[in-house]
C-alpha cells in the first residue's frame, strides 16, 4: 500500500441476507474510501447496518456484491477471504472476548503464538503493549479479576499484537459506565495517536464519534447507505472540555438532525 492509497476501499458494496422469509437487504451499494492514518467513526440509528459494514471489512461476512480492498489488497474473492489482507487487520468487539483460562499476558500474546513468534520476541511485544494500553502490573491476572475497562484495554492490546495497519472497533466501550467510557475514549485517542494505524469505530454515541473521529460516516435507515460524511476539524489532542465548544456542539446538532431524519423516514 502506497502512502497516498486509501487504507480501506469499498466499491458498490452491498449485503443481502437470505432468510426463510425471503431476502433482507442490510446494505445498499456503498462507495467509501478510508484514508490512511485516519480515524473514521460510523454512526446510525439502531439496525441500519453499521456492524454489518464493519463485519464486511473485517472478513467476517462476505459482501453480496461489490469489492472490499484492505491495505491495497482485495479482501474477498467470492466467499473466500484473502489471508494476506486479513493479516493487516486488528479487531476489538464490545465484549472483550478474553479467554478466561489464560492470563492477560497469555491473551495478548496469543496471536503471536499462533503465528509462531518465538517466546522472547513475544514476551517483549506483550510487555510493550501492556505499557501502551496502561495495564502494567496486571499481566498475570485472570480476565475475571479485571474491571470492564481493564478487560477492554487487554482486548485492544491483543488486537495490536500483530502490528496491524488497520484497527476495527465495534462499539468497544458500549457496555461500560459513562465515566469509564469517557476515560477509555481518552485512552483510545492516545493509543491511536501513538500507533499511527488507521481505525474504523462503530458507535451509537454521538459525542464519542465526534471526540474520536477525523470523519464521521452517517448511515441511512436499512438498507443502510452513506447518508453523509462529516469532517471533524477539531484540533488534536482533544481534551474532554472540547465537548462544550461551539464547533463540537454544532457537529453534534448536525448529527442529531441527520439521525432524527433517518428515524422518521
Amino acid at each position: 500500500m502506497t502512502d497516498t492509497e486509501p487504507a480501506i476501499v469499498l466499491v458498490a458494496v452491498e449485503k443481502i441476507y437470505r432468510t426463510r422469509h425471503g431476502a433482507v437487504a442490510a446494505l445498499r451499494p456503498i462507495d467509501l474510501a478510508v484514508r490512511r492514518g485516519e480515524l473514521l467513526a460510523v454512526i446510525s440509528p439502531s439496525g441500519c447496518g453499521k456492524t454489518t459494514l464493519l463485519r464486511l471489512v473485517a472478513g467476517l461476512t462476505p459482501p453480496s456484491a461489490g469489492q472490499v480492498r484492505v491495505a491495497g489488497r482485495a479482501l474477498w474473492a467470492g466467499s473466500a477471504r484473502n489471508a494476506a489482507a486479513l493479516r493487516g487487520l486488528g479487531i476489538v468487539f464490545q465484549d472483550a472476548n478474553l479467554f478466561p483460562w489464560n492470563t492477560v499476558r497469555q491473551n495478548i500474546g496469543l496471536p503471536l503464538a499462533l503465528r509462531g513468534v518465538k517466546r522472547a520476541a513475544r514476551d517483549a511485544r506483550v510487555q510493550a503493549l501492556t505499557e501502551l494500553v496502561g495495564i502494567v502490573g496486571f499481566e498475570q491476572s485472570w480476565p475475571r479479576d479485571l474491571s470492564g475497562g481493564m478487560r477492554q484495554r487487554a482486548a485492544i492490546a491483543r488486537a495490536l499484537a500483530g502490528e496491524p495497519e488497520i484497527l476495527l472497533l465495534d462499539e468497544p466501550f458500549g457496555a461500560l459506565d459513562a465515566l469509564t467510557r469517557d476515560a477509555m475514549n481518552l485512552e483510545l485517542q492516545r493509543i491511536w495517536t501513538q500507533t499511527g494505524c488507521t481505525a474504523v469505530l462503530v458507535t451509537h454515541a454521538i459525542n464519542e464519534a465526534i471526540f474520536l473521529a477525523d470523519r464521521i460516516a452517517v448511515l441511512s435507515p436499512r438498507p443502510g447507505g452513506i447518508e453523509a460524511l462529516i469532517e471533524v476539524a477539531l484540533p488534536r489532542p482533544r481534551a474532554p472540555d472540547v465537548q462544550a465548544s461551539p464547533a463540537f456542539l454544532a457537529i453534534a446538532a448536525m448529527l442529531r438532525a441527520l439521525l432524527a431524519q433517518g428515524n422518521s423516514a
